[in-house]
């Protein structure tokens, strides 16, 4: 049949696209022809040199199979074949068709075949001791890769080199290997991958150079052919088949991903420093409740756009985005430590100056434990000495109605269910916790220093110093009694109910200014009425007693008791208004000097402190506002999460059973966890850090756990 013009670019397409043909100098000072033409003689198909010298042809032998031929150089051919060669293709069961058609290839001795005419066009490529036919279809655009083609035994073959710089196999496993890992990341347990992070460009150039990689390591084809394959694979071209095999060298030798240039040509106004300060400073200015039209408004004034050299017209999408670029989500705001009195100055100097030392100096007598055993191991200590145990209380009040709001739910869904009015039946717990033996219990589990109240009218009523001192009383003698190898230390919030005095203690609040013969203290007395009793005297500087009543029973007054400490009281009014000093360290009133010498500074102590005198232990109370120092409080917050998820409860004895279940279930590994994350905080404030430079570097520890250290910009 002959040769159509269509069927002859097609060849030329298909040959061009994967070895563009070469041309060399000839001795003569001329260079090769690039021409071919095609012989079709009857019964065989001949390809031929168009060049002036004479070629004799080669006719490779009719077989089922494709065959092909390669010689090595000029001087190392078969007996048969003459330098340069031509291509004989063969059919198998063609009639003879009368016209002859030849093609030259080219004298470079790369690729040489045969095979059966189809009904669309063929080419066949060797690569070493296998071939490959790439074949375009007739009737469709898309390229496909035929099988290996089987060799005649009776034709040499020699190994193609792959390229001047093609990589070796084993670097071309070893990098298909780490390619393969990135676009299929492994779970850490179980089959299957996560999903690949990669940018959608980025993932794309990953995926063809893997499929580069696979042609050339396990299908045999050099590194120039594997990356064509590549590139139509993709869609592309030679010149993409090009990068191709850059980016693969590349990789294999540094490693690197390949990067993309997507966007580097847009510039955001947010890369200038100047803009960005200033859209921050505007947000502090506004406040909290802050929202991206305000943040339009004042880039639409001249003044603003002229000095931020804005051109364009700032829509509310545009500022949406920067706000998230900045890290600003709209969401409920999230509370975290109460800040409320927490960096005030009295307290600053409680928490520097008495509780940061006191616990610093029991640290070396804490006992401690193996994190992965769980084993106690005891501090090294004279004998004379003891372990320490911290014991810190709290209270915690469990309602019936406080269940779970988050959770799955179907959007539309118009089927509410009803929700019960008020937090319901409450109950509150009392309790001791401690590092080394959890909540305070005897060893039989029998007897628990837990003290459950149903506080409100009508019920239990609610707690008073009184209670306080008897819970504590009973705690005190549990502890020493069960664990007496032991010495016991007792942690209380500084809240008033703590910290009451007892009624006879000197204060200054309701002191006159002046000499008085019936001030005194009001206690209650046997017969239930009050009376009024004398204060008991403080205490001067150098630890001597000052006498608050004259010799014939009167109160001296606080002016007097003022300049015998060295005041000079003749401006000093009584007190402020309402005792609301503007400077609670200035001395503006007589009240307030007093007040800071006798009620805050004079060391008359507690009630509770005093018991524990009586009872041969000691209270430390927290610094006010400190309620990360408290472990108990994280125990409080794991119960409340279990007892959400138990079931609603009907009656105020179900709200016992679930708080008392929810607590139990608290393990001591998860109580040592507590107390850990306490005690760094307490080692923050004894190094002279404040409370949001502790919280930072509580946050950095959790951020930089599995790092050796922390960054050199946060202070840890």
């Amino acid at each position: 049949m002959p040769f159509s013009t269509a069927r002859k670019t097609q060849l030329e397409q298909a040959r061009n696209n994967i070895r563009p043909t070469k041309r060399r100098k000839l001795n003569n000072g001329g260079t090769e022809g690039s021409g071919f033409k095609w012989i079709e003689q009857k019964g065989e198909r001949k390809v031929v040199s168009t060049r002036t010298s004479c070629i004799p042809s080669a006719v490779l032998p009719q077989s089922n199979h494709l065959s092909y031929l390669t010689p090595r150089t000029p001087h190392d051919h078969s007996p048969n074949i003459q330098w340069p060669f031509r291509f004989v293709y063969t059919p198998q069961s063609a009639p003879p068709t009368g016209d002859t058609v030849t093609e030259d290839l080219g004298c470079d001795g790369k690729s040489v075949g045969a095979t059966p005419m189809p009904k669309h066009s063929s080419l066949l490529f060797v690569d070493g001791q296998r071939g490959f036919m790439f074949e375009r279809q007739s009737d469709s655009r898309t390229d496909s890769c035929a099988l290996p083609a089987c060799e005649p035994k009776s034709i040499p073959l020699c190994r193609v080199r792959s390229g001047k710089f093609a990589p070796s196999h084993d670097d071309a496993a070893t990098a298909l290997k780490k390619i393969n890992k990135l676009l299929h990341p492994p779970r850490n347990k179980g089959a299957g991958y996560k999903l690949c992070r990669l940018h959608a460009l980025a993932r794309r150039l990953c995926e063809g150079m893997a499929a580069c990689l696979r042609f050339y390591v396990r299908s045999g084809l050099s590194f120039i052919q594997a990356s064509n394959q590549a590139a139509i694979g993709l869609g592309c071209g030679i010149w993409a088949a090009r990068h191709l095999r850059a980016r693969v060298q590349r990789f294999i030798a540094t490693g690197e991903l390949p990067k993309h240039k997507y966007g580097g040509s847009s510039h955001s106004l947010l890369d200038d420093e100047d803009f960005t300060n200033e859209i921050n400073m505007f947000l502090q200015r506004k406040g909290r409740y802050v929202v991206s039209e305000d943040i339009v408004k004042f880039l639409a004034d001249p003044a603003v756009r002229q000095r931020l050299d804005v051109r364009k017209k700032i829509t509310t999408k545009t500022v949406q985005r920067w706000l998230r670029k900045m890290a600003y989500r709209w969401r409920k705001q999230p509370t975290g430590q109460y800040f409320d009195g927490h960096e005030r100055a009295d307290v600053v100097e409680y928490r520097k100056d008495t509780y940061a030392p006191r616990m610093k100096a029991l640290e070396p007598f804490f006992p401690r434990w193996d994190d992965v055993t769980g084993e106690d191991q005891l501090p090294d200590l004279p004998r004379s000495q003891r372990p320490v145990v911290i014991w810190f209380n709290d209270s915690s009040t469990f309602f019936a109605n406080d269940r779970k709001t988050v959770g799955w739910f179907k959007i539309g869904n118009k089927h509410l269910p009803l929700m019960k009015k008020g937090p319901g039946a409450s109950a509150t717990a009392y309790d001791f916790v401690s590092a080394e033996y959890g909540f305070l219990k005897s060893r039989d589990g029998e007897s628990r220093a837990r003290k459950i109240l149903f506080a409100g009218r009508g019920r239990d009523g609610y707690m008073t110093n009184d209670d306080i001192c008897r819970h504590f009383k009973a705690a005190a003698k549990l502890a020493m009694q069960e664990y007496p190898e032991r010495t016991h230390i007792f942690v209380y919030d500084n809240a008033r109910i703590h910290t009451k005095r007892p009624t006879t203690a000197p204060s200054a609040r309701l002191m006159p200014k002046g000499e008085s013969e019936t001030f005194g203290a009001t206690v209650v007395g046997a017969d239930g009425r009050l009376h009024k009793v004398r204060m008991m005297n403080p205490r001067l500087p150098d630890g001597s007693e000052q006498e608050l009543y004259l010799p014939n029973g009167s109160f001296k007054g606080m002016a007097t008791l003022l300049k015998e400490r060295g005041y000079d009281v003749s401006r000093l009014k009584a007190q402020c208004v309402n005792f609301k000093c503007a400077d609670p360290l200035a001395n503006c009133c007589c009240r307030r000097i007093l007040f800071r010498l006798i009620d805050m500074a004079a060391g008359q102590k507690s009630n509770l402190e005093l018991l524990a005198e009586e009872l041969g232990t000691e209270v430390i109370f927290l610094p006010k506002f400190h309620c990360e120092l408290n472990p108990i409080e994280q125990c409080w917050g794991r119960a409340k999460y279990i007892y959400r998820k138990s079931p609603s409860p009907s009656l105020t004895a179900d709200v016992e059973t679930n708080m008392v279940k929810a607590l139990d279930s608290i393990s001591l590994k998860l109580i040592r966890q507590y107390f850990k994350r306490s005690r760094r905080f307490v080692d923050s404030y004894a190094a002279g850090l404040d409370g949001p430079n502790a919280a930072a570097s509580e946050w950095a520890r959790r951020k930089m756990l599995h790092h050796r250290t922390s960054p050199e910009h946060i202070e840890v």
